[in-house]
């Protein structure tokens, strides 16, 4: 059962478009396994369970440009399908998310090979291609193999302002 946490900061400079934060996955042919981005004016984050795309959840909310946002998505597989997903922005999680699920919700991903990228994607043929960069800046990833707590998120965010 997959467990882990990704915090980040980032500011966009436009929100138009997709524009990945951080991720793991191999662009748009997948295999996709959790995402962080802004897409058209909403920050979003995502955990898929498959390669191509077909079963996945996700929670987006409407952000602004040139703004900083903290943005954390946690993944716990032990929970319920519908709980699994946790997206945070700024310090809160019980904010107005948009939640999108399509198929079933796996407890882990399936190819936990993939690469992480930092501020776009790539195709898996073209190692050395790019897709959908981020457009802004990004400051303070980190990666958790654990779900952080309400109290951990919030100290996160607090400690930086």
């Amino acid at each position: 059962l997959a467990k882990f946490s990704i915090s980040v900061w980032a500011k966009a400079s436009i929100t138009s478009g997709p524009n990945v934060i951080i991720n793991k996955s191999a662009g748009g042919g997948g295999p996709y396994q959790w995402s962080i981005g802004i897409n058209n004016g909403f920050a979003d984050g995502a955990f898929f369970t498959d390669t191509v795309a077909t079963n996945y959840i996700q929670l987006r909310q409407q952000i602004n440009a040139n703004q900083w946002y903290h943005l954390v998505l946690v993944f716990d597989g032990s929970l319920q399908e519908s709980e699994r997903l946790k997206f945070s922005i700024n310090g809160k999680s019980d904010s107005v998310f948009v939640y999108a699920k399509v198929g079933t919700i796996g407890t882990s991903t399936t190819n936990s090979q993939q690469q992480i990228t930092i501020g776009a994607t790539h195709d898996p043929g073209n190692p050395q291609s790019i897709a959908s960069p981020f457009t802004g800046i990004i400051d303070e990833i980190r990666i958790y193999d654990r779900v952080l707590s309400v109290s951990e998120i919030q100290f996160l965010y607090e400690a930086a302002n």
